[in-house]
């Protein structure tokens, strides 16, 4: 009662419409299932490779650190703990990126113009970005009062929304950054002609055209990293991902961070959502293949940000001292994304 097709390992019954597969398809299944399993285990192993000896040079980095502190007899370290634990203990809700505006057919798309102080180092002029800015009506914001608490919106879900606002968002945080890194002493990295890169303070760079046209600013997260960041951490919700728009601060000392931290703290233009301390000595350094320092993500609360419907969006900035800094390469921050993919 039973008939073959012309594939030998499907066998078909003619009273039940029983389908039996055979073995070669399930041993076939099981086959790539082990492969699978074992390609896993080697991309670990190599990725445990790959990071090693750049791990190691982190490791070293934060040793000389606490050796100069213990030496010093300072007690910066654990400052620090106590000031993000602080703020840490003061937030209020849990940090996603969301919106202003409604959906659907009141969501308007324009071309903003962001204007920036006449004073500003970084551009001297008004610049254009192209904005989607997500408006209930043109007249909407008018007369409402300008204070440091932000409405929660609707989370965001569309990935375009968010890089609209990010790239709206790049040029304000970067004025931030600067008025931070003066108060404390931050320096930034300038592209030099002798060396790859060097750190200046930013006082120093403001005061020359030539630095400031060679400042290495962070960029806006590229499309392609935050779609694999998307699969691979946060199950697709484009809510989660806060560091499009990112810059980072370096410091020669601990003391000079925990001043820059406290800046942006007691700024009325700034509100930190989240802070991730991990130059904390108990921090599982393994996480991040040894590198360590100080991310803030925040809301820029600038009457520029409300005026572009922009200043939900969370950003993130970096506080890192110059000596990890130096250690973070071109070719070692490859070959941390190498070990950062093969981990999964």
């Amino acid at each position: 009662h039973y008939f073959f097709l012309e594939s030998p390992h499907l066998i078909i019954g003619d009273y039940f419409g029983f389908e039996n597969r055979g073995v070669f398809e399930g041993v076939g299944l099981l086959m790539l299932s082990l492969s699978g399993s074992i390609f896993r285990l080697q991309s670990r192993r190599r990725a445990r490779q790959v990071m090693a000896e750049i791990h190691h040079a982190y490791d070293n980095c934060w040793g000389r650190i606490l050796e100069s502190e213990i030496a010093s007899k300072s007690e910066i370290i654990r400052e620090i703990i106590e000031f993000t634990d602080r703020i840490i203990k003061g937030l209020t809700y849990t940090a996603r990126q969301r919106g202003k505006g409604a959906w659907g057919h009141e969501r308007t798309h324009e071309y903003q113009e962001i204007a920036l102080p006449s004073s500003a180092p970084l551009c001297r002029n008004r610049i254009k970005s192209t904005l989607f800015s997500f408006l209930r009506s043109p007249m909407s914001h008018r007369g409402r009062a300008h204070s440091t608490q932000v409405d929660l919106g609707p989370l965001i879900l569309d990935l375009d929304q968010l890089f609209a606002q990010a790239d709206g968002v790049d040029l304000l945080l970067r004025l931030k950054v600067q008025q931070w890194a003066l108060l404390s002493n931050g320096f930034f990295p300038v592209i030099s002609p002798v060396e790859n890169v060097v750190f200046e303070p930013w006082q120093k760079i403001a005061g020359s055209e030539d630095m400031l046209a060679n400042v290495k600013w962070g960029r806006v997260k590229s499309r392609k990293r935050a779609i694999e960041k998307l699969y691979r951490s946060y199950n697709c919700d484009v809510s989660r991902l806060l560091d499009c728009c990112r810059q980072s601060i370096y410091f020669e000392n601990l003391k000079d961070l925990l001043a820059c931290l406290q800046a942006i703290a007691a700024d009325p233009e700034s509100k930190i959502l989240r802070v991730k301390n991990r130059l904390r000595p108990d921090f599982d350094a393994s996480s991040t293949a040894g590198f360590r320092n100080v991310a803030v993500n925040l809301q820029v609360l600038t009457d520029e940000t409300r005026r572009l419907r922009i200043e939900t969006h969370v950003c993130e900035v970096q506080l890192v001292t110059v000596d990890f800094a130096k250690l973070k390469t071109e070719a070692g921050h490859q070959r941390y994304v190498s070990w950062r993919n093969l981990k999964g």
